[in-house]
């Protein structure tokens, strides 16, 4: 009977000392998955605020001070000599930065978006270049729908403005 104590206890033994080492082993798993959450959720942040950054850089980049000043300059001189236009034009240069300030908030837009802030560009532009600048945007209905980053066509625009016309 003593032999079968000892083995039973040995075995109750064994049985808890299993236990202990699968709850161990299950706490140390966790907290290591936990860990690497953490890790992946801080480097997902750390990866959010860099294309922030790097939107905000851009968005400095498109909006150009010289485009605001001359924009301005343009108003100006039109408030007297073509009023409605002055207005028309001060409306899109309003959602034209309106646009440039939402888009860092969206990763797509409808491509119709795209062109009709292009369309703001250029119209605006062309106050100031007057007969100088011509334009035409051909895109198939088709494609208004399809989804492409903020702000794509801007510099394309900018720099054919830039270079074509001034």
């Amino acid at each position: 009977e003593l032999a079968y104590k000892t083995v039973t206890v040995l075995v109750i033994a064994l049985v808890i000392a299993a236990i202990i080492r699968f709850y161990e082993r299950s706490r140390e798993e966790i907290q290591a998955t936990t860990i690497q959450l953490r890790t992946q959720e801080l480097e997902k942040e750390r990866a959010l605020k860099l294309a922030t950054e790097a939107r905000l850089s851009s968005l400095e980049s498109r909006l150009h001070p010289h485009f605001l000043f001359n924009t301005l300059n343009s108003i100006a001189a039109l408030i007297s000599e073509d009023p409605a236009l002055a207005e028309q034009t001060v409306q899109r240069l309003a959602t034209l930065l309106r646009t440039s300030l939402d888009a860092c908030s969206r990763s797509r837009v409808p491509l119709r978006e795209e062109l009709d802030l292009v369309t703001d560009y250029l119209e605006i532009a062309r106050t100031r270049f007057r007969e100088r600048l011509r334009y035409s945007i051909d895109v198939p209905r088709a494609l208004e729908q399809a989804a492409v980053p903020p702000l794509i066509l801007q510099p394309l625009v900018e720099n054919s403005v830039k270079y074509a016309v001034s």
